[in-house]
C-alpha cells in the first residue's frame, strides 16, 4: 500500500517546499507538516485507496497524521533534521510506546526528512528523504546495543546518526525487536534514576528504603 510512497514523496515533496520558499530552518520542523499530509492524501488517491485522514490538533499530539484504511488505522510522524549535524529529534517516549503500540500496532510510520540552507539563495532545501516503521529510525545506546537511544530525564527516545539513515543501518529490525529494547531500556533507566536519588537520601531515609525493598 505505501511501498512507492518514498518515490513519490522525493519527487513531489521538493518541489512543493521550493513553491512556499521555506527559509526559517528553526520552524521548519513545524511547517512540513501541512505539505506532507497533502502529498500523502494526493499519493492515496492517485493509487485509488479509500482512506480517511486525521491530523493531529495539536504539536503535541500523537500522531501528526492518523490514516483509517479498510477500518485499520495507521500512524504518521514527521521528524526533520538539518543535514550539518546528527538528528536528535524526540522519537515519543519509552513509557508513551505501551500506548502507542496498542493503538496501531506495527503500522507506526515515520517520515525524515534531512534539509540544509541552500548557501546561495538561503532558502531550505531537502537534501534527502526517509521513510519506515519509526523504530527503524531509533539509535542504539552507546553503553549497550540492545538499548535504545534515549535521553535521561525524561526518557525521550533519539534517532540513529545521518550515516545510519545513509547506509540504511538499521538496529531494530522489527516490532518485537524493539519492545524488547524497551524493556532493557526501561529497566536501566529506572535503576540508574534510583542510583541518582540514592545519593539525595540521608541515612535514616536509606535504612527505611532498605527495609522496604527487603520486604518487597
Amino acid at each position: 500500500m505505501f511501498n512507492d510512497l518514498l518515490k513519490y514523496l522525493k519527487k513531489n515533496l521538493p518541489k512543493k517546499i521550493e513553491s512556499k520558499d521555506y527559509s526559517n530552518y528553526e520552524t521548519f520542523g513545524k511547517e512540513i507538516e501541512k505539505p506532507l499530509s497533502y502529498i500523502i492524501k494526493n499519493y492515496l488517491n492517485k493509487m485509488k485507496i479509500t482512506y480517511e485522514a486525521k491530523p493531529a490538533k495539536n504539536k503535541n499530539a500523537f500522531p501528526d497524521l492518523m490514516l483509517t484504511i479498510n477500518k485499520n488505522n495507521y500512524a504518521f510522524e514527521y521528524k526533520a533534521g538539518i543535514s550539518h549535524t546528527n538528528p536528535e529529534n524526540d522519537m515519543g517516549t519509552l513509557n508513551a510506546y505501551k500506548d502507542k503500540i496498542s493503538k496501531f500496532g506495527d503500522n507506526i510510520y515515520c517520515i525524515f526528512i534531512k534539509y540544509e540552507i541552500n548557501p546561495v539563495t538561503e532558502k531550505i532545501q531537502i537534501d534527502d528523504i526517509y521513510f519506515d516503521k519509526i523504530y527503524r529510525f531509533i539509535g542504539n545506546s552507546s553503553k549497550n546495543k540492545n538499548m535504545l537511544k534515549y535521553r535521561k530525564k525524561d526518557g525521550n527516545l533519539r534517532p540513529k546518526s545521518w550515516k545510519d539513515f545513509s547506509n540504511n543501518k538499521v538496529y531494530f529490525k522489527s516490532l518485537n525487536d524493539f519492545e524488547r529494547a524497551m524493556k532493557v531500556t526501561q529497566i536501566y533507566r529506572s535503576e540508574q534514576i534510583i542510583y541518582e536519588h540514592l545519593k539525595k537520601l540521608d541515612k535514616p531515609t536509606l535504612k527505611r528504603v532498605r527495609q522496604k525493598l527487603e520486604n518487597y
